[in-house]
């Protein structure tokens, strides 16, 4: 008769099976992955045109980045109004904090800080206002091709703008390029507990950029998996080169690592709990 032990599902085989299984399939990705990328580098097109003689190929082209919708990015609270591809609005509140010590000191902060555990006279406010992300809808061209807006991942050129709060329940002052929101009757000197920093930043139209993708028709999308983009006029050598080193580096050994330990360890637990 079998014993109830032997009808339990013992997780630790199961660890083992799940991480052989993905170790499998990765290094069988990572395979496909480097036959896609000599084939690329083969077959690659510097592409300055729209030609249809290039349809599903692999091309290299390069060139200013602008919206297909030219609608401006708001963010109506700050009065900021901007002509680009992406806009953010990071806030920040002054707050009190405990350190390790119980010390209790005051920082700017982007996240909220518990203070329910401090003295009475240290509670912080109830947070109001937060972080905004904007982006362009819609495809991007380059040229006289489009490409999808998650590019945009990979572009890092942000600028500064200060706006203005609309607002009539803070004062606000410009500090270092950020908006500083405050309730005092004085003149803004320092930081108080309660106030709050805010900082505008957009990536602008018209930035230079690198893409390696297949033509299809006016679009590029990706050539058998691949889609490298780059900010700037970046060779196409380099860039698959980078690539390369990315997809088949770190990440190959560190899987390979994980996995073989989760293998072992999953095997050694089993075996060990089961004759126990």
């Amino acid at each position: 008769m079998m014993r109830k032990k032997d009808k339990e599902v013992n997780y630790w085989y199961v660890l083992a099976g799940f991480s052989g299984v993905y170790w499998a399939y990765y290094e069988w990705s990572q395979t496909a992955n480097i036959r896609s990328m000599h084939s690329l580098k083969s077959n690659l097109v510097h592409a300055k045109f729209y030609e249809k003689s290039n349809e599903g190929k692999p091309v290299y082209i390069t060139g200013a980045l602008h919206p297909s919708d030219n609608t401006p990015l708001r963010d109506e609270k700050f009065g900021v109004v901007v002509s680009g591809l992406s806009l953010r609005r990071k806030v920040e509140m002054f707050q009190y904090f405990q350190d390790k010590d119980f010390n209790i000191y005051s920082k700017w902060s982007s996240v909220p800080i518990n203070s329910s555990k401090f003295p009475t006279q240290y509670l912080n406010p109830k947070w109001r206002l937060y972080d905004y992300f904007s982006t362009t809808r819609g495809l991007l061209q380059i040229g006289d091709f489009k490409v999808d807006s998650g590019i945009l991942k990979n572009l890092k050129s942000w600028r500064g703008i200060v706006g203005q709060y609309k607002g009539d329940d803070y004062k606000q002052a410009e500090e270092q390029g950020k908006l500083v929101l405050f309730k005092s009757k004085k003149k803004y000197t320092v930081p108080k507990v309660g106030f709050y920093r805010i900082e505008h930043e957009y990536i602008p139209s018209g930035l230079p950029v690198s893409v390696i993708g297949k033509q299809y028709g006016n679009k590029i999308v990706p050539y058998k998996g691949i889609f490298i983009a780059k900010e700037g006029f970046v060779k196409a050598n380099d860039m698959i080169g980078s690539y390369f080193s990315e997809v088949s580096g770190v990440g190959l050994w560190a899987t390979r690592f994980i996995c073989s330990l989760g293998i072992l360890t999953g095997v050694y637990q089993g075996t060990f709990k089961r004759n126990k």
